[in-house]
């Protein structure tokens, strides 16, 4: 282990989370809200299951998750019903897809609705919604929902299955994640606000010393010097450690505290 804790291997793990995103081809969309690329090539060559590997790697070995999947996208892998009622389509790179889903929104009369199922209802269908053809004006939305609900996991399935894989190769960590989804939200998605001062702050609650004495001294109305010599010297516990080198990094998330240090490979 490094004088500082883990900070070089840290370091390498958040290095490798931005190749796993930017050079494997496995994601497509929006940085930060990203979906598993449609690619049976990839699937062929097994490039789910090397990046759930990694990511379980860097992980159980308190490095950052991926923090890039679109949130809605990890809610359904874990098992969860996101809402979607506020769904941004722009996620989406294909633009005959998202100019079609856009029909679906805008569709609100019964004529309108007729019009629909004449010229869309055999790809509607094909999404795995055939209930199109005897649907009403009310239930569109519920049909919205269920094609977004296929571009974003139905149709990747056999790639999310096989990333699920291999994260759960190493001590079925994906089974934690999905036990615990909420713990771990901000370290699969992007998510989270970055840190203000006054949020940093409220991290601690400070214990002054006494007015006048030499530990306050210094203090001003920042962390007090004490505390920080204390970190120095390492003689606060390992949990108070690693809150502090959270906010050092800039805030970024690590696994939560509970999580195994050592797990089968």
């Amino acid at each position: 282990m490094a004088e500082d804790y883990g900070g070089p291997r840290r370091e390498y793990f958040r290095l490798l989370m931005i190749e796993l995103q930017e050079k494997m081809g496995i994601f497509q969309g929006r940085p930060g809200r990203l979906l598993f690329s449609y690619d049976q090539r990839a699937l062929a060559q097994n490039k789910f299951y090397t990046a759930g590997k990694l990511v379980a790697w860097s992980i159980m070995h308190n490095g950052p998750g991926v923090q890039c999947l679109n949130p809605d996208l990890f809610l359904l892998m874990c098992g969860q019903k996101p809402e979607m009622t506020s769904f941004d389509l722009d996620i989406f790179q294909e633009e005959e897809l998202k100019m079609k889903l856009e029909n679906v929104v805008r569709c609100g009369t019964s004529e309108e609705l007729e019009e629909l199922k004449c010229t869309m209802g055999d790809w509607i269908a094909d999404c795995g919604v055939p209930n199109i053809y005897t649907a009403s004006v009310r239930d569109l939305p519920t049909i919205h929902r269920q094609i977004v609900t296929h571009y974003l996991y139905h149709r990747v399935a056999s790639m999310v299955q096989q990333f699920i894989a291999g994260m759960n190769s190493c001590g079925q960590m994906w089974e934690i994640v999905a036990m615990n989804w909420r713990e771990f939200l901000p370290l699969f998605t992007n998510a989270t606000q970055k840190l203000s001062r006054n949020d940093i702050r409220n991290l601690f609650t400070i214990s002054w010393s006494p007015q006048g004495s030499n530990h306050r001294t210094g203090g001003g109305d920042g962390l007090p010097v004490g505390v920080l010599a204390d970190v120095h010297s390492r003689r606060r516990d390992g949990y108070f450690l690693r809150g502090v080198s959270g906010v050092c990094d800039r805030g970024r998330f690590y696994p939560p505290s509970w999580v195994p240090a050592e797990m089968p490979a």
